[in-house]
């Protein structure tokens, strides 16, 4: 997915987080949950939700590559190597089981943005 978003792992780590992204506080990434939750509340998820449903309900162009922007911009803050430098204070490799979940989606997306090529 790195590849495909970013093109390699270093495009990845220098593209910057949303400015409206402040690190998190050591109790509210406690658990694999707790940043779970702080993913799906993010607004980046709820546009990856959006287009993904959309791209499934009826895959056009345009629609997929939105929801490919949406994936990149929340690749950005759940990948584990990106979030551990963004917030220091919570335990490395908390958000795996968020960027997990953001990998099945995008799996999701490819297969419906496959027919119309994206």
């Amino acid at each position: 997915m790195v590849a495909e978003l970013f093109g390699s792992y270093t495009n990845l780590l220098s593209t910057p987080a949303p400015l409206s992204t402040a690190p998190l506080e050591p109790s509210e990434c406690d658990s694999h949950e707790q940043v779970r939750a702080w993913v799906r509340a993010s607004a980046e998820s709820r546009e990856l939700a959006l287009q993904v449903r959309r791209a499934e309900r009826r895959p056009v162009a345009a629609a997929c590559k939105q929801a490919k922007r949406a994936a990149r911009a929340l690749l950005v803050l759940v990948h584990p190597d990106k979030f551990d430098a963004a917030n220091p204070a919570c335990p490395r490799g908390v958000s795996a089981a968020a960027a997990a979940s953001l990998n099945d989606d995008y799996r999701r997306l490819k297969a419906a943005c496959a027919p119309v090529g994206e």
